[in-house]
């Protein structure tokens, strides 16, 4: 049994088939309408998938399951989904194939995807591939809330909140200037201290760090922020000239 993707409104593109769920399996495509906010889950286990399905509805969105990486390449086109959660243990293909077509295709490389695996080994290469998370199984339940915190913070914003750390008020500004746009929400502080201050009261998408600060050692300063609570997968990128 195949159903067909819901064409016209914000789904683009021609139908085409997509694998239906097992029986007694229901998820929220057959009630999208324009103006949802939409989570793909990609996940072999489906009783996984529903404990994040009903953790996407706690968080105001309509949840899509796949079970197989051909079938969520496929919705991940058709629906255009807010964020994909990502299990790397499929059926079918190697999820680590699901994250690179994903991200080399230019409809779907914004969607930001969040890799959810029993694999303890493989947060390096989940980030250095495009991921935005890399969480090992078991995961508890504040962990799986915490996410989809941070999914609905992602979406509301954009994820366009940086965080300029640079003791230089020339170079500061410079920095400023470039990348201070209409869609990007730059806060920029000249210590460690400042910066660790913005971070524990505010959401911050992206750090951009000069280790050359007066206060604490660039690489000190690394290790507390991915501790604060919430931020062990900030990406930080280093802007030094040592």
């Amino acid at each position: 049994m195949i159903e067909r993707a819901i064409t016209g409104g914000r789904f683009k593109g021609e139908a085409r088939p997509i694998e239906a769920l097992p029986a007694g399996m229901i998820d929220d495509r057959l009630s999208l309408e324009d103006g949802d906010r939409t989570v793909l889950i990609l996940e072999d286990d489906p009783n996984f998938a529903k404990v994040l399905l009903d953790l996407a509805h706690q968080n105001g969105f309509k949840g899509l399951i796949a079970l197989h990486g051909e079938t969520a390449l496929l919705m991940a086109r058709q629906y255009r989904p807010r964020a994909i959660t990502l299990d790397l243990g499929l059926r079918d293909m190697s999820g680590w194939v699901v994250l690179d077509r994903l991200k080399h295709d230019p409809q779907t490389a914004n969607i930001p995807v969040y890799i959810i695996s029993v694999f303890e080994d493989g947060a390096e290469r989940g980030m250095t591939g495009g991921a935005s998370t890399y969480m090992t199984k078991p995961v508890g339940k504040e962990t799986l809330e915490g996410l989809f915190a941070r999914i609905n913070a992602f979406v509301t914003t954009g994820g366009r909140r940086l965080l300029l750390i640079e003791d230089d008020e020339v170079q500061r500004g410079h920095i400023l200037e470039t990348v201070a746009t209409g869609e990007v929400e730059a806060v920029a502080v000249g210590t460690g201290k400042e910066a660790l201050d913005v971070l524990r009261n505010n959401r911050v998408d992206c750090v951009v760090l000069d280790l050359g600060l007066p206060d604490v050692d660039g690489y000190k300063l690394i290790d507390q922020i991915h501790r604060l609570p919430g931020q062990k997968e900030l990406p930080i990128i280093v802007y030094t000239a040592a």
